[in-house]
């Protein structure tokens, strides 16, 4: 049988630091990660959001985040193309990370 995993984290209150990957699908946010922002309290955590997509971008999404969460501070971050060499990914993610420490 199949088994989803909870939407509710027990212990976010343990974190001030969230990173946030998700993929975007026709320019929208995935319903799970949707349900997820929702089903938890962000308030007062950092949020870093990064992405997959095949050729839409961020979009309205980081707005969308920040909408579900209106008391975290989101932070964009890198998006990539979904069939970008690895070692370019890596390389910009590196880059992206060294940014934020």
């Amino acid at each position: 049988m199949l088994k989803l995993a909870p939407a509710k984290v027990k212990n976010l209150s343990d974190y001030d630091t969230i990173y946030l990957g998700t993929p975007i699908w026709w320019y929208s946010l995935p319903q799970p990660v949707v349900t997820f922002l929702r089903s938890n309290d962000f308030s007062g955590k950092t949020i870093y959001v990064y992405g997959i997509h095949e050729g839409s971008g961020w979009e309205n999404n980081i707005e969308k985040i920040q909408e579900l969460c209106p008391d975290a501070t989101v932070v964009k971050g890198i998006t990539v193309y979904g069939d970008a060499p690895a070692k370019s990914v890596k390389k910009r993610a590196d880059k992206w990370l060294d940014g934020i420490k």
